[in-house]
């Protein structure tokens, strides 16, 4: 905080499933994914190996406010002309990165949420669903948010309730809410299927049950694909949740 204007960096232990070369590329694999890579990577032989963490995060500063915020896995390099602040402890990191989130605007607070997710044995379940839950804040950053929310295995069973009041709340953004509802079908265990089976299975529920019935088609589970095709055969659907049925079971896993 005492930094008015430049850089300054950080960095701190990342969860396992987390590499990168430290300045181009990283690779992140959590229960929800198979291994998302973020910048210049290739499957070049002269490629450096993909190390295990830490995190460095390095911000830009001006008039006290963060402008600007990059996040690298790997070998901790020190930028050049950045105040260095060394290590610090995963969780002190993860809760400045999410008061953040919370509070920033722009690309900042989207970009705040990934390296706090990272951060090794970081409880942030609480103040990520603040977040997601915030209406006041952009749809962006919520929907990035619910997205890590979905992607921690260590959290699933407790995440459907407050997923599915996300996604039911009409009052709130369509497409926080489609985020909500494709987060269901992610969960690991397939715990958010019995809850989107109930939502489109809704006669009255219009725009929620169609998006119900297409989150149910990305999802691999086998309850998702017998359902679809029950709703199919029986018919009993309106026109428009059957053509969507329809189409849904012509994408994937058809």
């Amino acid at each position: 905080a005492n930094i008015a204007d430049g850089r300054v960096q950080f960095h701190f232990p990342s969860r396992e499933g987390s590499c990168g070369d430290g300045r181009n590329f990283m690779r992140i694999t959590t229960s929800g994914s198979g291994g998302d890579f973020y910048g210049n990577w290739s499957n070049d032989a002269s490629m450096p190996a993909c190390a295990r963490g830490p995190v460095r995060v390095l911000m830009e500063r001006a008039a006290r406010n963060v402008i600007s915020l990059r996040v690298f896995v790997g070998p901790v390099a020190v930028t050049e002309g950045a105040t260095d602040l060394g290590a610090v402890r995963p969780q002190e990191a993860a809760a400045f990165l999410l008061s953040r989130a919370a509070t920033a605007k722009g690309n900042v607070a989207q970009g705040a949420i990934m390296p706090a997710a990272i951060a090794d044995s970081a409880n942030i379940q609480a103040p990520l669903m603040a977040i997601a839950r915030d209406q006041s804040r952009a749809r962006e950053t919520r929907r990035s948010a619910i997205s890590w929310l979905a992607r921690d295995g260590r959290v699933a069973a407790t995440l459907s309730p407050p997923l599915l009041s996300i996604a039911t709340d009409e009052t709130d953004n369509q497409s926080v809410r489609q985020s909500a509802l494709r987060a269901l079908a992610r969960l690991e265990s397939g715990v958010g299927v019995p809850a989107l089976i109930r939502l489109a299975s809704d006669r009255e529920g219009g725009w929620t049950s169609r998006e119900a019935l297409t989150a149910l088609a990305q999802s691999g589970d086998p309850r998702s694909r017998d359902f679809l095709r029950q709703i199919v055969q029986r018919a009993e659907l309106p026109d428009e949740a059957m053509a969507t049925t329809i189409r849904n079971l012509g994408t994937q896993y058809a």
